[in-house]
């Protein structure tokens, strides 16, 4: 299975009735983190792409971040940004 594969089946996606709409909780695949920065950049732009942004979402990663890796973090922080993302 290539890492792509793998990721795309680590995501969970819950979706939870919640009085005014339905709000989803994504987690972010850890793993996506431990390549460059424009992959990460990738990933991110395409799933905000597969999701309603127009809904409450939560994206999380449940995992440790591996060391060194953490910055990878910024870029995600950027990519949400880029697409007017808000945060409540």
């Amino acid at each position: 299975m290539t890492r792509r594969g793998k990721s795309q089946r680590l995501r969970k996606l819950t979706l939870a009735q919640n009085g005014e709409g339905i709000r989803i909780w994504i987690n972010f695949p850890e793993s996506i983190l431990l390549n460059d920065e424009e992959t990460v950049k990738q990933y991110t732009l395409k799933l905000l792409d597969e999701i309603s942004l127009k809904r409450g979402i939560l994206i999380g990663i449940t995992e440790d971040i591996a060391p060194g890796n953490e910055n990878k973090l910024k870029t995600v922080a950027e990519v949400l940004n880029l697409k007017n993302v808000t945060f409540t």
